[in-house]
Protein backbone atom coordinates (compact mmCIF):
# COMPACT_ATOMS: atom_id res chain seq x y z
CA UNK A 1 0.00 0.00 0.00
CA UNK A 2 2.72 2.59 1.08
CA UNK A 3 4.64 1.88 -2.31
CA UNK A 4 1.18 2.28 -3.69
CA UNK A 5 0.33 5.71 -2.66
CA UNK A 6 4.37 7.05 -3.76
CA UNK A 7 3.84 5.59 -7.04
CA UNK A 8 -0.07 6.83 -7.99
CA UNK A 9 1.00 10.31 -8.49
CA UNK A 10 4.05 9.68 -10.17
CA UNK A 11 1.91 8.07 -12.39
CA UNK A 12 -1.14 10.33 -12.75
CA UNK A 13 1.49 13.13 -13.61
CA UNK A 14 2.71 10.94 -16.00
CA UNK A 15 -0.75 9.96 -17.38
CA UNK A 16 -1.62 13.78 -17.78
CA UNK A 17 1.74 14.76 -19.58
CA UNK A 18 1.23 11.90 -22.12
CA UNK A 19 -2.47 11.87 -22.89
CA UNK A 20 -4.04 11.42 -26.06
CA UNK A 21 -5.80 14.34 -27.66
CA UNK A 22 -9.01 12.90 -29.57
CA UNK A 23 -10.72 15.28 -31.47
CA UNK A 24 -14.74 14.13 -32.17
CA UNK A 25 -16.79 17.78 -32.51
CA UNK A 26 -15.87 20.95 -34.22
CA UNK A 27 -13.23 22.09 -31.51
CA UNK A 28 -11.38 26.30 -32.08
CA UNK A 29 -8.08 26.30 -30.09
CA UNK A 30 -6.84 29.90 -29.89
CA UNK A 31 -3.18 31.25 -28.37
CA UNK A 32 -0.79 29.24 -26.57
CA UNK A 33 -1.62 25.27 -27.09
CA UNK A 34 0.93 22.35 -25.56
CA UNK A 35 -0.18 19.44 -27.09
CA UNK A 36 0.30 16.22 -25.27
CA UNK A 37 0.60 12.68 -26.14
CA UNK A 38 -1.20 11.53 -29.87
CA UNK A 39 -3.84 13.35 -31.83
CA UNK A 40 -6.75 12.16 -33.47
CA UNK A 41 -9.19 14.19 -35.48
CA UNK A 42 -12.46 11.97 -35.85
CA UNK A 43 -14.48 11.73 -39.10
CA UNK A 44 -17.21 14.73 -39.31
CA UNK A 45 -15.04 16.25 -36.83
CA UNK A 46 -12.85 19.92 -37.28
CA UNK A 47 -10.03 21.53 -35.40
CA UNK A 48 -8.83 24.51 -35.82
CA UNK A 49 -5.76 25.92 -34.24
CA UNK A 50 -5.65 29.85 -34.44
CA UNK A 51 -2.18 31.57 -33.94
CA UNK A 52 -0.57 29.04 -31.50
CA UNK A 53 3.00 30.13 -32.71
CA UNK A 54 4.81 26.71 -31.84
CA UNK A 55 2.25 23.45 -32.66
CA UNK A 56 5.02 20.82 -31.69
CA UNK A 57 3.74 17.23 -32.15
CA UNK A 58 4.87 15.05 -29.53
CA UNK A 59 2.89 11.74 -30.57
CA UNK A 60 1.23 10.31 -33.81
CA UNK A 61 -1.20 12.41 -36.04
CA UNK A 62 -3.93 10.91 -37.32
CA UNK A 63 -6.67 12.82 -39.01
CA UNK A 64 -9.68 10.75 -39.92
CA UNK A 65 -11.66 10.67 -43.44
CA UNK A 66 -14.12 13.42 -43.41
CA UNK A 67 -12.18 15.39 -40.89
CA UNK A 68 -10.14 18.68 -40.82
CA UNK A 69 -7.36 19.75 -39.02
CA UNK A 70 -6.70 23.11 -39.95
CA UNK A 71 -3.47 25.11 -38.12
CA UNK A 72 -3.08 28.39 -39.43
CA UNK A 73 -2.70 32.32 -38.26
CA UNK A 74 -4.44 35.47 -38.50
CA UNK A 75 -2.20 37.75 -37.22
CA UNK A 76 0.58 39.28 -39.60
CA UNK A 77 3.10 39.82 -37.10
CA UNK A 78 2.73 35.88 -36.18
CA UNK A 79 4.92 32.96 -38.50
CA UNK A 80 3.67 29.67 -37.94
CA UNK A 81 5.93 26.68 -37.13
CA UNK A 82 4.56 22.86 -37.07
CA UNK A 83 6.75 19.98 -36.42
CA UNK A 84 6.80 16.63 -35.72
CA UNK A 85 10.47 15.94 -34.82
CA UNK A 86 10.40 12.20 -32.97
CA UNK A 87 11.71 9.81 -34.96
CA UNK A 88 9.49 6.88 -33.47
CA UNK A 89 5.89 8.56 -34.41
CA UNK A 90 3.67 8.75 -37.82
CA UNK A 91 1.12 11.13 -39.41
CA UNK A 92 -1.53 10.13 -41.19
CA UNK A 93 -3.69 12.49 -43.19
CA UNK A 94 -6.72 10.56 -44.46
CA UNK A 95 -9.24 13.59 -44.80
CA UNK A 96 -8.02 17.19 -45.06
CA UNK A 97 -5.13 18.96 -43.04
CA UNK A 98 -4.17 22.67 -43.72
CA UNK A 99 -1.31 24.44 -42.00
CA UNK A 100 -1.82 27.85 -43.55
CA UNK A 101 0.56 30.98 -42.65
CA UNK A 102 -0.03 33.34 -45.45
CA UNK A 103 -1.19 36.01 -44.02
CA UNK A 104 2.14 35.80 -42.18
CA UNK A 105 5.10 38.47 -42.64
CA UNK A 106 7.48 36.44 -41.09
CA UNK A 107 8.38 33.00 -43.17
CA UNK A 108 6.83 29.35 -41.49
CA UNK A 109 8.59 26.45 -40.51
CA UNK A 110 6.92 22.81 -41.66
CA UNK A 111 8.68 20.37 -40.42
CA UNK A 112 7.51 16.53 -39.76
CA UNK A 113 10.40 13.89 -39.09
CA UNK A 114 8.55 11.28 -37.65
CA UNK A 115 9.18 7.22 -38.70
CA UNK A 116 6.16 7.53 -41.66
CA UNK A 117 4.24 9.78 -43.36
CA UNK A 118 0.86 8.65 -45.22
CA UNK A 119 -1.74 10.85 -47.02
CA UNK A 120 -4.65 9.62 -48.56
CA UNK A 121 -6.90 12.89 -48.47
CA UNK A 122 -5.27 16.16 -49.08
CA UNK A 123 -2.81 18.34 -47.71
CA UNK A 124 -1.77 21.81 -47.97
CA UNK A 125 1.72 23.61 -46.61
CA UNK A 126 0.81 27.09 -47.36
CA UNK A 127 3.51 30.31 -46.40
CA UNK A 128 2.98 33.90 -47.90
CA UNK A 129 5.66 36.30 -49.72
CA UNK A 130 8.03 36.04 -46.54
CA UNK A 131 11.64 37.52 -47.71
CA UNK A 132 13.89 35.11 -45.39
CA UNK A 133 12.90 31.37 -47.27
CA UNK A 134 10.50 29.06 -45.21
CA UNK A 135 10.94 25.17 -44.32
CA UNK A 136 8.57 22.57 -46.11
CA UNK A 137 10.01 19.49 -44.92
CA UNK A 138 8.57 15.78 -44.88
CA UNK A 139 11.47 14.03 -44.04
CA UNK A 140 9.97 10.87 -42.69
CA UNK A 141 11.62 7.80 -43.32
CA UNK A 142 8.98 6.39 -44.77
CA UNK A 143 6.76 8.35 -47.00
CA UNK A 144 3.58 7.40 -49.32
CA UNK A 145 1.55 9.42 -51.09
CA UNK A 146 -2.01 8.45 -52.41
CA UNK A 147 -3.82 11.46 -52.35
CA UNK A 148 -3.19 15.24 -52.95
CA UNK A 149 -0.37 17.22 -51.40
CA UNK A 150 0.28 21.00 -52.13
CA UNK A 151 3.10 23.30 -51.34
CA UNK A 152 2.19 27.14 -52.06
CA UNK A 153 4.09 30.15 -51.77
CA UNK A 154 2.57 33.26 -52.40
CA UNK A 155 6.07 34.47 -54.14
CA UNK A 156 9.06 32.18 -54.84
CA UNK A 157 12.33 31.85 -52.17
CA UNK A 158 15.28 29.90 -52.58
CA UNK A 159 13.65 27.81 -50.12
CA UNK A 160 13.91 23.78 -51.45
CA UNK A 161 11.20 21.49 -50.66
CA UNK A 162 12.67 18.21 -49.01
CA UNK A 163 11.01 14.98 -49.50
CA UNK A 164 11.74 12.23 -47.60
CA UNK A 165 15.46 11.09 -45.79
CA UNK A 166 17.86 10.95 -48.58
CA UNK A 167 19.24 8.34 -50.92
CA UNK A 168 15.86 6.68 -49.51
CA UNK A 169 12.79 6.30 -51.74
CA UNK A 170 9.44 8.12 -52.03
CA UNK A 171 6.43 6.41 -53.10
CA UNK A 172 3.85 8.64 -54.98
CA UNK A 173 0.77 7.54 -56.25
CA UNK A 174 -0.94 10.88 -56.02
CA UNK A 175 -0.20 14.05 -57.29
CA UNK A 176 2.01 16.22 -55.28
CA UNK A 177 1.44 20.31 -56.42
CA UNK A 178 4.15 23.00 -56.08
CA UNK A 179 3.06 26.44 -56.16
CA UNK A 180 5.96 29.15 -56.58
CA UNK A 181 8.51 26.65 -55.14
CA UNK A 182 11.26 24.63 -55.88
CA UNK A 183 11.41 20.71 -55.40
CA UNK A 184 14.85 19.72 -54.68
CA UNK A 185 14.86 15.59 -55.26
CA UNK A 186 17.00 13.65 -53.19
CA UNK A 187 16.15 10.14 -52.85
CA UNK A 188 14.25 7.74 -55.71
CA UNK A 189 11.10 7.77 -56.42
CA UNK A 190 8.25 5.47 -57.18
CA UNK A 191 5.15 5.19 -57.79
CA UNK A 192 2.68 5.90 -60.90
CA UNK A 193 1.53 9.84 -59.77
CA UNK A 194 2.34 13.16 -60.99
CA UNK A 195 4.33 16.35 -59.98
CA UNK A 196 3.25 19.18 -60.73
CA UNK A 197 4.97 22.55 -61.26
CA UNK A 198 2.71 25.69 -61.10
CA UNK A 199 3.25 29.75 -61.04
CA UNK A 200 7.28 29.94 -61.63
CA UNK A 201 8.32 26.75 -59.64
CA UNK A 202 11.25 24.58 -60.76
CA UNK A 203 11.36 20.74 -60.05
CA UNK A 204 14.79 20.12 -59.35
CA UNK A 205 16.15 16.45 -60.11
CA UNK A 206 19.58 16.66 -58.02
CA UNK A 207 20.00 12.95 -57.56
CA UNK A 208 19.19 11.52 -60.62
CA UNK A 209 21.04 8.75 -59.74
CA UNK A 210 18.69 7.18 -57.30
CA UNK A 211 15.73 6.69 -60.13
CA UNK A 212 12.23 7.76 -61.45
CA UNK A 213 9.76 5.11 -63.35
CA UNK A 214 8.85 6.14 -65.87
CA UNK A 215 5.39 5.62 -65.52
CA UNK A 216 6.03 8.64 -62.99
CA UNK A 217 4.63 12.39 -64.79
CA UNK A 218 5.83 15.22 -64.24
CA UNK A 219 3.70 18.34 -65.18
CA UNK A 220 4.89 21.53 -66.06
CA UNK A 221 1.04 23.61 -65.57
CA UNK A 222 2.36 26.99 -66.58
CA UNK A 223 4.70 29.20 -68.83
CA UNK A 224 6.97 30.01 -65.97
CA UNK A 225 7.65 26.98 -64.43
CA UNK A 226 10.52 24.24 -65.28
CA UNK A 227 12.42 21.05 -64.93
CA UNK A 228 16.08 20.82 -64.27
CA UNK A 229 17.81 17.20 -63.96
CA UNK A 230 21.67 16.69 -62.69
CA UNK A 231 23.30 16.04 -65.99
CA UNK A 232 25.64 13.69 -64.36
CA UNK A 233 23.23 10.90 -63.32
CA UNK A 234 22.56 7.51 -65.56
CA UNK A 235 20.75 7.84 -69.08
CA UNK A 236 16.85 8.03 -68.59
CA UNK A 237 14.04 8.94 -69.58
CA UNK A 238 11.55 11.52 -67.56
CA UNK A 239 8.42 11.44 -68.62
CA UNK A 240 6.96 15.06 -68.54
CA UNK A 241 3.21 16.45 -70.09
CA UNK A 242 2.53 20.43 -70.47
CA UNK A 243 5.57 21.31 -72.57
CA UNK A 244 5.39 24.73 -74.30
CA UNK A 245 3.96 27.81 -74.34
CA UNK A 246 7.68 28.92 -73.07
CA UNK A 247 8.62 26.30 -70.02
CA UNK A 248 11.78 24.96 -69.84
CA UNK A 249 13.19 21.86 -69.33
CA UNK A 250 16.72 21.71 -68.82
CA UNK A 251 20.29 20.02 -67.27
CA UNK A 252 22.55 20.99 -65.01
CA UNK A 253 25.27 21.61 -67.22
CA UNK A 254 25.33 23.70 -71.02
CA UNK A 255 24.33 22.55 -73.85
CA UNK A 256 26.45 22.15 -77.20
CA UNK A 257 27.63 19.51 -79.74
CA UNK A 258 30.65 18.50 -80.45
CA UNK A 259 32.32 18.35 -83.87
CA UNK A 260 30.91 15.28 -86.33
CA UNK A 261 29.30 14.33 -82.74
CA UNK A 262 25.28 14.45 -81.62
CA UNK A 263 23.29 17.78 -81.29
CA UNK A 264 23.11 19.61 -78.28
CA UNK A 265 19.18 18.67 -78.36
CA UNK A 266 16.95 17.22 -80.28
CA UNK A 267 13.35 15.96 -80.83
CA UNK A 268 11.89 12.73 -82.17
CA UNK A 269 8.64 13.23 -83.81
CA UNK A 270 7.82 9.29 -84.03
CA UNK A 271 8.71 8.47 -80.31
CA UNK A 272 7.91 12.32 -78.48
CA UNK A 273 11.35 11.89 -76.80
CA UNK A 274 13.49 15.01 -75.98
CA UNK A 275 16.77 14.21 -75.44
CA UNK A 276 19.19 16.87 -74.34
CA UNK A 277 23.02 16.09 -73.96
CA UNK A 278 25.34 17.93 -71.46
CA UNK A 279 29.20 19.36 -73.38
CA UNK A 280 27.66 16.97 -76.36
CA UNK A 281 28.10 13.69 -74.84
CA UNK A 282 26.06 13.10 -71.39
CA UNK A 283 22.36 12.67 -72.63
CA UNK A 284 19.28 12.80 -70.72
CA UNK A 285 16.02 12.05 -72.51
CA UNK A 286 12.33 14.05 -71.59
CA UNK A 287 9.46 11.96 -73.11
CA UNK A 288 7.09 15.03 -73.83
CA UNK A 289 4.37 13.77 -76.10
CA UNK A 290 4.06 13.45 -79.99
CA UNK A 291 3.35 16.54 -82.25
CA UNK A 292 5.55 18.66 -81.52
CA UNK A 293 7.38 21.36 -84.29
CA UNK A 294 11.13 19.80 -84.65
CA UNK A 295 12.25 23.06 -85.86
CA UNK A 296 10.51 24.62 -82.87
CA UNK A 297 12.61 24.56 -79.82
CA UNK A 298 15.44 26.51 -78.63
CA UNK A 299 18.39 27.08 -75.72
CA UNK A 300 18.36 29.16 -73.04
CA UNK A 301 18.97 29.82 -69.81
CA UNK A 302 16.75 29.29 -66.59
CA UNK A 303 18.19 31.75 -63.73
CA UNK A 304 15.04 30.58 -61.17
CA UNK A 305 16.27 30.60 -57.65
CA UNK A 306 16.84 27.66 -55.51
CA UNK A 307 19.04 25.61 -57.71
CA UNK A 308 22.34 26.07 -59.69
CA UNK A 309 21.59 28.07 -62.92
CA UNK A 310 23.58 27.05 -65.77
CA UNK A 311 23.70 29.39 -68.61
CA UNK A 312 22.64 27.56 -71.71
CA UNK A 313 21.42 24.39 -70.18
CA UNK A 314 17.78 24.24 -71.06
CA UNK A 315 15.43 24.36 -73.86
CA UNK A 316 12.03 25.80 -74.20
CA UNK A 317 9.35 25.43 -77.11
CA UNK A 318 7.38 28.81 -77.93
CA UNK A 319 4.50 27.30 -79.46
CA UNK A 320 1.42 25.93 -78.14
CA UNK A 321 1.36 22.01 -76.28
CA UNK A 322 0.03 19.70 -78.67
CA UNK A 323 -1.98 17.76 -75.95
CA UNK A 324 -2.74 20.14 -73.01
CA UNK A 325 -5.07 17.53 -71.60
CA UNK A 326 -3.96 17.03 -68.09
CA UNK A 327 -2.89 13.01 -67.68
CA UNK A 328 -5.87 11.15 -66.83
CA UNK A 329 -3.84 9.54 -63.79
CA UNK A 330 -2.92 12.91 -62.38
CA UNK A 331 -5.50 14.09 -60.03
CA UNK A 332 -5.56 17.78 -60.58
CA UNK A 333 -4.18 20.50 -57.81
CA UNK A 334 -6.72 22.41 -55.93
CA UNK A 335 -7.16 26.02 -54.40
CA UNK A 336 -6.31 26.39 -50.72
CA UNK A 337 -9.45 25.49 -48.68
CA UNK A 338 -10.59 28.25 -46.26
CA UNK A 339 -11.07 27.61 -43.08
CA UNK A 340 -15.13 28.87 -41.82
CA UNK A 341 -14.35 28.51 -38.38
CA UNK A 342 -11.49 30.64 -38.28
CA UNK A 343 -12.80 34.21 -37.40
CA UNK A 344 -10.69 36.61 -35.52
CA UNK A 345 -11.36 36.82 -31.86
CA UNK A 346 -13.65 40.09 -31.74
CA UNK A 347 -16.05 38.78 -33.88
CA UNK A 348 -16.72 35.26 -31.57
CA UNK A 349 -19.94 35.55 -30.07
CA UNK A 350 -18.28 33.71 -27.12
CA UNK A 351 -15.47 32.71 -26.15
CA UNK A 352 -14.42 30.23 -23.23
CA UNK A 353 -12.74 27.25 -22.14
CA UNK A 354 -9.47 25.96 -22.30
CA UNK A 355 -7.63 22.45 -23.29
CA UNK A 356 -4.69 24.42 -21.39
CA UNK A 357 -4.10 26.64 -18.76
CA UNK A 358 -3.20 29.47 -21.68
CA UNK A 359 -5.54 27.95 -24.46
CA UNK A 360 -9.04 29.16 -25.37
CA UNK A 361 -11.68 26.65 -26.92
CA UNK A 362 -14.64 27.04 -28.65
CA UNK A 363 -16.60 23.81 -29.68
CA UNK A 364 -18.68 24.61 -33.01
CA UNK A 365 -22.36 22.03 -33.12
CA UNK A 366 -23.43 20.66 -36.33
CA UNK A 367 -25.30 24.22 -36.91
CA UNK A 368 -22.43 25.84 -36.46
CA UNK A 369 -23.72 27.46 -33.80
CA UNK A 370 -21.05 28.32 -31.05
CA UNK A 371 -20.78 27.24 -27.41
CA UNK A 372 -18.53 27.50 -24.69
CA UNK A 373 -16.95 24.03 -23.81
CA UNK A 374 -16.46 23.11 -20.31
Amino acid sequence: MLIRNILLPFYLIFASVFADTVIDTNTVTRGFLEIDGSVTVESDSYWAIIDNALTSFVGDVRVQEDATLYITSLSPSLALTVEMLNPLHLFVNKGTTVFNSMISLSPPRYQIAGQSFVNTGEIYFVGGSAVIPPVFDITTAEFDNQGLITFYQDSRSTSLVNLGVPTTTINNEGNICFFNSVYGQSTAITGNGCMTANMDTTIYLSNALLGVPREHTFVLADSESSIVADAFSTVQTFTVSGFGRGNKVGLTCPLFEIPFGPKEFEYDPQTGILTLRCAGLLATKFDIGLGYDPNGFRKVTDSGGGFPATIGGSVTYDGPIPNEVMPEHCMPCQPIPGCPLCTPEDDEESTSSEVDVESSTTTVDDDDEETSST
